[in-house]
């Protein structure tokens, strides 16, 4: 029976890589579950929309900086 490639490659998989792949879910999973809810909050919370706007421009800028 052939293995399915992506079933192989996790397999095969070394090093910090293998660490990397196999927790990415830890984070990105519960992330895009709440991060389409941010904005609602901030609004709940009397942030206005050209608020949110700088505040979510600001946080996508800090993150292409930091990455």
């Amino acid at each position: 029976m052939a293995t399915h490639g992506l079933m192989r490659t996790l397999k095969e998989l070394d090093g910090n890589i293998k660490g990397v792949v196999f927790t990415e879910p830890l984070w990105g999973i519960p992330f895009n579950l709440f991060a389409p809810y941010v904005s609602v909050y901030m609004l709940s919370l009397g942030v206005d929309d050209a608020q949110i706007g700088l505040i979510v421009t600001a946080s996508t800028l800090v993150q292409v900086f930091w990455t």
